[in-house]
């Protein structure tokens, strides 16, 4: 039970990133028009986000720090 709990409890996570990215990537649409991060989120690109989401966060937090404090 723990090990399935587990499982599940990091798909949903992951599945959770996913939502904020496509979220993300709608904002973007709407209020910059800006279409290149929406053009890349396709179905194997989620999926694999879904399943590997730690290191996805990872790199968008880097990314995001790195422009928004343009270091």
């Amino acid at each position: 039970h723990n090990m399935i709990n587990f499982i599940l409890t990091y798909l949903l996570l992951g599945t959770l990133f996913m939502w904020f990215m496509e979220w993300l990537a709608n904002y973007f649409v709407k209020t910059l028009n800006d279409h290149r991060l929406k053009k890349q989120i396709t179905t194997p690109i989620r999926v694999t986000i879904v399943i590997i989401w730690p290191i996805a966060l990872a790199i968008f937090l880097y990314n995001f720090i790195k422009t928004k404090y343009r270091l």
